[in-house]
């Protein structure tokens, strides 16, 4: 095999097929994760399919300017916001796998010795970035093109080829973007590397405008469900945007016409001098980049901690440790603390959501259960940073057998520290629900309670299944990936509790008042809602607690 090949063959293994040499395929793992990815998928396609249905019926006085069917404009000027808006998250993509695979690859001081032309290894990190960007390319694209076909009610050949043709041309462009940011892209990380509460800040504010722009898509939707009419979204102006939106944006409107099958020739001509252009300029761009890299190392300056002198209680000391394991690594920070502080944001935008559709939708009010429910499914989600609490350590983890302590001691600040964090942010959050809501006060003081028990018990297990599988590397993108089936247990179990408890609840509170009382069923909600938490911590105790000490004593790099 060439040169090309092996190398090309290894980028490949590395970033698309992580699992290592002798590790099980997780075949649990992946099954959940197929089936979050469809239940996401399909509930996108229906929404958008109602959105689009309703919008191609539109008509504006602009019409008159085109010589194809006005449905066919709206169909165009909708797709083309949904192709811009995914070039615009493309870019990032792409930029955060050249940083990764290009600049800060570690293969670095091996490749460099090997008889290899840098062209070579260029050209097959080159082409491994793409097809990653071809296969999201391929996971969007298809399923908005086949949304809007439906819309529009027809289907031919040209719909195949022209999805094709996106497929592989569309990354070409936001793929040339993201190399000429690279360097600056670069810079920024670098600069802010150390800059951990500016980065904490720039998370939180990054996760809030997401899940605002996410909560404003469910609104719609639920308007939607209400009116039945998309009128109320798409006024005269609105149509008006997107039509100027959808005629100067180029060349992202030579796509759109290829999908829609909209003045073709001079569509298809436009891609094809986009694509040279644009697949000349990134290889060359980033060839320059690469090389100039390559025989450079980068490194990013130290900052000196002063430590101070003063003794501390060995208790408080495993505290500040795991304190700053999380604040100074970037990675942790976000998947920590940005989204603990980032929850209250995001329980009070679904709660006050949720609660909207269905009081419209059924006509009953159910705060408590929906509350609970909601809060429960968030704290599942903050808490998945307890399935690292040995892992991300790394081989330094081992360092904790030499201290004068038990095993139950050193996890209990593990243990102490992440419920400290998890258990502000949920009550935090409880208070909006009951701000919010209608609850009663024997209903609040339930909510608030059974939100730290549950919190605790995902925590505790969380850290047991870290300890029983734990992979002691030193990097933190490793530790994700290896530490994925950790992850999907803890969420799977937590997401599977708050789904039982919450049909449990909308049972006994919607329908069994007409059957036993309504007395009697409110005493079995509160019921419920107290035993089922508290079996779940008692079986977190009791998991974490079962050979804790000769897990912690058999535990090797």
């Amino acid at each position: 095999m060439s040169n090309f090949g092996i190398l090309f063959k290894k980028e490949l293994k590395e970033n698309l097929f992580s699992r290592g040499k002798g590790e099980k395929r997780d075949v649990f793992s992946t099954i959940f994760t197929l089936i979050l990815i469809l239940i996401i998928i399909a509930a996108f396609v229906y929404i958008a399919l109602s959105v689009v249905k309703g919008y191609v019926t539109l008509k504006h006085e602009s019409d008159v300017n085109f010589n194809v069917d006005f449905s066919y404009i709206r169909g165009a000027e909708m797709l083309n916001l949904l192709y811009w808006a995914f070039s615009f998250l493309l870019v990032f993509y792409i930029l955060e796998k050249e940083r990764r695979i290009i600049i800060d690859t570690k293969d670095r001081p091996i490749i460099l010795r090997l008889p290899i032309k840098s062209s070579t290894i260029f050209l097959s990190k080159f082409l491994v970035i793409y097809c990653l960007s071809l296969f999201t390319s391929f996971c969007f694209i298809l399923p908005v093109n086949i949304i809007f076909y439906f819309a529009l009610g027809t289907f031919d050949i040209t719909f195949i080829f022209g999805t094709l043709v996106n497929i592989i041309a569309l990354p070409l462009f936001p793929f040339f973007i993201a190399t000429v940011l690279l360097i600056p892209y670069n810079m920024v990380l670098r600069f802010f590397k150390e800059k951990q509460f500016i980065t904490l800040i720039f998370y939180v504010l990054i996760i809030g405008l997401g899940f605002y722009l996410y909560n404003g898509l469910l609104d719609i939707f639920r308007q939607l469900l209400e009116t039945g009419n998309i009128k109320f979204l798409f006024n005269g102006d609105n149509i008006k945007l997107l039509n100027n939106l959808y005629k100067y944006n180029c060349p992202l409107n030579f796509f759109v016409n290829i999908s829609l099958n909209i003045n073709t020739l001079m569509s298809y001509l436009g891609v094809l001098v986009v694509l040279i252009i644009t697949l000349a300029a990134s290889f060359s761009l980033a060839n320059i980049m690469f090389k100039h890299t390559l025989y450079t190392n980068n490194p990013v300056k130290n900052k000196l901690y002063h430590t101070s002198l003063k003794a501390k209680k060995p208790f408080v000391s495993l505290l500040k440790k795991e304190f700053l394991l999380t604040y100074r690594d970037n990675g942790n920070l976000f998947s920590y603390f940005a989204i603990a502080i980032a929850m209250p944001l995001m329980v009070y935008a679904s709660f006050t959501l949720f609660k909207d559709l269905i009081s419209n939708a059924i006509g009953l009010e159910l705060d408590f259960v929906l509350g609970m429910l909601i809060l429960f499914v968030f704290i599942v989600l903050t808490n998945t940073y307890s399935s690292t609490n040995i892992s991300r350590e790394g081989s330094a983890f081992l360092k904790s057998k030499a201290f004068p302590y038990s095993a139950k001691k050193l996890f209990l600040a593990k243990v102490t520290f992440a419920f400290i964090v998890s258990s502000i942010a949920s009550i935090v959050s409880t208070c909006l629900i009951i701000i919010f809501g209608n609850l009663s006060v024997l209903e609040s003081i339930i909510i608030i309670l059974m939100g730290l028990v549950f919190t605790l018990s995902q925590i505790l297990l969380g850290t047991k299944m870290d300890l029983n599988k734990a992979t002691l590397v030193l990097n933190n993108y490793e530790i994700v990936k290896k530490q994925e089936r950790t992850i999907t247990k803890l969420v799977f179990s937590g997401l599977l509790i708050a789904l039982v408890l919450g049909v449990l609840l909308i049972f006994s509170d919607a329908i069994l008042p007409s059957l036993i009382g309504k007395d009697v069923a409110n005493v079995l909600v509160i019921v419920l809602a107290f035993v089922i938490p508290l079996a779940y911590l008692v079986y977190a105790i009791i998991f974490y607690l079962y050979r804790l000490e000769t897990r912690f004593k058999n535990l090797v790099l």
